[in-house]
Parts: structure tokens; sequence; C-alpha cells
């Protein structure tokens, strides 16, 4: 957004594209990269793959929020909800309705 801010739409978009196709490409993989930290962290935040969901839901939604697609966010933040309701994504849900 501050890309975006500062004037340069296309670079904000190209900016949001890459990291949505990070995001979702993660999410199709099903979060291997934080399957392997699960070794060393699992004792202290326990399912790590799902957090990671949660947090990716989270993120695409605030890349729909991005695009001015609120029910598209309020969606995906859900989502993340409902995969960790302990996720941080509730305030920004709050706000939505």
């Amino acid at each position: 957004m501050s890309v975006r801010l500062a004037g340069e739409e296309l670079r904000a978009r190209k900016i949001m594209r890459d990291a949505v196709l990070g995001w979702e490409g993660e999410l199709k993989e099903g979060c291997v990269y934080y399957r392997k930290m699960t070794q060393l962290f699992g004792c202290f935040v326990g399912d790590y793959t799902n957090m990671r969901r949660s947090e990716l839901s989270g993120m695409l939604g605030y890349s729909k929020l991005f695009d001015g697609d609120i029910a598209g966010a309020k969606e995906l933040f859900e989502k993340s909800l409902s995969i960790l309701p302990s996720y941080k994504i509730g305030f920004e849900l709050e706000l939505l309705k």
C-alpha cells in the first residue's frame, strides 16, 4: 500500500502479484517449508502447518483488500479464523462488518 500511495501503482501491483503467487504456491504445496521447521518449533507452537495456513489465508485476505474486494477479504479472514481461532485476524474481520 505504501508503494501505491507513493504513486507507483504498477510497481505496487507487481509486488502484490508476486506475493500472492508465492502464498498460493505455498498453500498448494501444503506449507512444506514449515513442516520442516515443525521439528524445531513444534514444542513451542503446536501445529505449525495449520498456523501457517491460517497466516497465509489472512495475507491473501489483505491482498483482496488491496484490490478493493471486501467480500473476498472477509471470506479469507473467516477461513483464517476457522483454521486457527487464536490467529490475530479477528480484529480486521470486525472492522469489515
